[in-house]
C-alpha cells in the first residue's frame, strides 16, 4: 500500500499539470490570432514582432 503512493501522486501530480496546461494552451491559441492581427496593426510592429522573435535564437 505504501508503495503505491509515490505512482498514486505522480499520476495525480500529472493530472493536475495537464488540467491546468490544456485550458492555458487553449487560451493562448484562441488569443494568439486576435494578438497578432492587433500587433500587425500597429505603426513599427511588423519590425518589433521581428526583433522579438528574432531574439531567442541569438541569446
Amino acid at each position: 500500500e505504501r508503495q503505491d503512493l509515490p505512482s498514486r501522486v505522480r499520476l495525480a501530480l500529472g493530472f493536475l499539470r495537464v488540467t491546468l496546461y490544456l485550458p492555458l494552451g487553449g487560451l493562448f491559441v484562441t488569443l494568439w490570432p486576435i494578438l497578432y492581427r492587433w500587433l500587425e496593426a500597429r505603426p513599427g510592429a511588423q519590425r518589433r514582432l521581428e526583433r522579438a522573435l528574432a531574439a531567442p535564437k541569438e541569446a
